[in-house]
Order: C-alpha cells, then sequence, then structure tokens
C-alpha cells in the first residue's frame, strides 16, 4: 500500500506518463468525434474509494464509467468517466445523431464503449512506447449509475494520476482519466523512469498525437 506521495522528481515524472498517456488517448478521441476535445495538467493523489466518489461527483451523482485492467510489466487501473448529461452529448457526437437521452440506449452505450476501447489503448501504447515494456488493456466494462457504486468501499490509498478532457464545441461535454497503480507497480517503474533520465526531455521526444 503506497504510503505517501513519492518525491517530486517521481512525482513530475509520473505527471508526465498521465500527460502522454490522456494527449494520445484525447487525439484518438478527437479523430472519433470529429472536433477538438482538450485536457487539463494531470495531477498524482493518493486516494481510497471515497476520493475517487467526491472525483466523480459525489453520492448519487450519476456518472458513465469505464474501467480497464492495464497488464504487462507493472499493473494498474485505467477509469474514464463522465457525469452522464455529458456521456449522454458524447454519445450523440460518436452516433452523428441530434440527442441521446439517458437511460443510454444500446447503440449510445455500444458507441462509449468502443469508444473507451480506443482511449484505452492509445493510452497504454504511449506508454508502452516510451518506458519500452508490454502493456496491454483489458475489455472495457461499461457502467451507467450511481458514482457511490461505481466508486466501492475500499479504504486502501493507491497512487492515482488524473487528467480531465473536455470539448470546445457546443454541446460541450468533459470527463476524465485516471490512472491507479496497484501492488508492485511504483517498484516497477521507479527504475524505468531514472534508466530514463531526463524524463520530460525524453516524453517531449515521443511521438505527438497533435
Amino acid at each position: 500500500m503506497s504510503r505517501g506521495l513519492p518525491d517530486a522528481r517521481l512525482t513530475d515524472a509520473l505527471k508526465e506518463l498521465g500527460s502522454l498517456g490522456t494527449a494520445h488517448g484525447v487525439s484518438m478521441l478527437a479523430r472519433m468525434v470529429g472536433s477538438p476535445v482538450m485536457m487539463d495538467v494531470p495531477r498524482l493523489a493518493l486516494g481510497d474509494s471515497e476520493w475517487l466518489l467526491a472525483e466523480l461527483g459525489g453520492p448519487g451523482a450519476p456518472v458513465v464509467a469505464a474501467e480497464l485492467l492495464l497488464t504487462g510489466a507493472f499493473e494498474a487501473r485505467l477509469f474514464w468517466a463522465l457525469p452522464e448529461a455529458d456521456a449522454c452529448v458524447l454519445a450523440a457526437r460518436l452516433l452523428r445523431v441530434p440527442k441521446v437521452e439517458p437511460a443510454l440506449p444500446r447503440p449510445a452505450v455500444d458507441a462509449l464503449t468502443e469508444a473507451s476501447n480506443v482511449i484505452a489503448s492509445a493510452y497504454a501504447d504511449a506508454l508502452a512506447r516510451l518506458l519500452k515494456v508490454k502493456l496491454s488493456p483489458s475489455t472495457p466494462d461499461l457502467v451507467e449509475g450511481d458514482a457511490a457504486a461505481l466508486a466501492g468501499d475500499s479504504t486502501e490509498r493507491k497512487l492515482v494520476v488524473q487528467a480531465r478532457f473536455f470539448s470546445v464545441e457546443m454541446p460541450a461535454y468533459s470527463g476524465q482519466l485516471m490512472m491507479r497503480l496497484e501492488s508492485g507497480a511504483l517498484e516497477v517503474l521507479t527504475p524505468i523512469l531514472e534508466r530514463l533520465g531526463h524524463f520530460e526531455a525524453a516524453a517531449a521526444a515521443s511521438a505527438s498525437p497533435f
């Protein structure tokens, strides 16, 4: 279990990982909807289920989220989450229809599931190429419901790299990508990041999606 945030140098490196993965994922989403999608600077947090619930909007907040397991050189969980209303807007964009209402109809669920799969694959591939390791996402599990049910009840705090994405054109939608490092992941990543040397330069030199 993570006892605290890592030192500043490693914290910056992990944020750069999140930035790289999110940038590639957001780029693929922009291609799918045919319009620009932006992202905020990632942040690093030490969070449990209570923290995740707050980030999803709190108890009773209707959300749509996909959870995937990243496996390979290390293990992490990737969460792609949007408020339900935003997910409806995004689904309409993906389906090229005027409007989608909750509860999501099957075509909307399929479109969002496919989007989460493409985004997660781009995220994992960007990290794998930079770190020179194998990393693969599982099949996404898309869930629509109360944020409390999705967040779970674990009290174990783990490192989470979190970034928000948002559309530029109206009607607007926004969501977030969160990578939670599982047991042993930080111990695997630390020497890899050390070997990369000047991490920011390495990240900047990798293929940009923009």
